[in-house]
Formats: C-alpha cells, sequence, structure tokens
C-alpha cells in the first residue's frame, strides 16, 4: 500500500481560491441590488481609503529614505573631516586637497587642528583621503605635468595658430 503525500493545507487553499474566485465572478457580473447598494459603496470608499493611505506611508518612506541617504553624506564628510584633522594634529604630512577640503566644510576645525598641530621629527606623509568633488581636467593636466617633471615640455599655440 502507497501513501501519497498530501498536502491538506494547500488543497483547503486552492478551495478557498476557487470559493473566492467564484464569488467575485458573481459580484462582477450581476449589479449590486437596492438592498446591497449601500454596502457596495461602503466597500468600494474603504477600499479607496486604504489606497490612499498606502501612498501616503510610500511617500513619506521615500522621503525618509532620502532623509537618510543626505544624513550618511554628511556623516561622511564628517569622519573625512575628523580623519584629516587627525593627521594635521599629530604633525603629519596631509596633502594640500585634505587641507582645502577640510577648510571647505569645517573651517573652525580646520583652525583648531592648526594650532594644536605637534611637531614630528620623521612625518608620515599621507596620500590625499578627501575625494576629488569636481574634477577639473586642466588642473588635473597641470598636476600630472608638475609631478612628471615636464612642465619645461610644455608646447603653446602660437597667436597665429590660435587665429
Amino acid at each position: 500500500m502507497r501513501i501519497e503525500r498530501i498536502n491538506l493545507y494547500s488543497q483547503k487553499l486552492i478551495g478557498l481560491m476557487k470559493k473566492t474566485g467564484q464569488e467575485l465572478l458573481e459580484t462582477r457580473k450581476s449589479p449590486p441590488d437596492a438592498k446591497n447598494i449601500d454596502r457596495w459603496l461602503g466597500d468600494q470608499e474603504k477600499i479607496k481609503k486604504t489606497a490612499a493611505k498606502m501612498k501616503g506611508e510610500l511617500a513619506s518612506m521615500k522621503q525618509a529614505q532620502e532623509r537618510q541617504k543626505a544624513e550618511e553624506e554628511g556623516l561622511k564628510v564628517l569622519m573625512t573631516c575628523l580623519e584629516i584633522s587627525r593627521r594635521i594634529i599629530s604633525g603629519d604630512r596631509v596633502p594640500p586637497k585634505d587641507h582645502e577640503y577640510l577648510m571647505k566644510h569645517d573651517m573652525e576645525l580646520y583652525v583648531r587642528s592648526i594650532t594644536m598641530r605637534r611637531y614630528k621629527e620623521d612625518p608620515y606623509e599621507y596620500k590625499q583621503l578627501s575625494e576629488d568633488e569636481k574634477s577639473d581636467p586642466l588642473q588635473t593636466a597641470m598636476d600630472a605635468m608638475a609631478s612628471s617633471g615636464s612642465a619645461n615640455s610644455i608646447s603653446v599655440p602660437k597667436l597665429d595658430e590660435i587665429i
């Protein structure tokens, strides 16, 4: 004798879905009668109110998500500023771009960092921590030429070539 696997829950669920589907078809086929029209209209209003509440909740969730992203970006800037400040205070060499970044975002912290700077005999030279917000191609090219030592080999166009 072989026993088949029967999932009673799924059988009940299928029966309930069929019954609900049939009731839905019957209500769609026949318009509500005079007795049930008030109840039917009340149900429609409840559905509309629920949909409006859901839309409002969705909008508030989107606003909360945008606020969270803005706060995360603000915290990222703050953490970068604090790390640059720590490097300056410890007496290590910090790139000029990091100095500018700290001045731009928190001038008071920059002033405190400079006044609290310690002398260090062998300062560690850090790479740039701050990200370039707007990359200026001319400045990038000038920095590249200055670092490679090819500043003397710049070809300047003549006035006749420009016109």
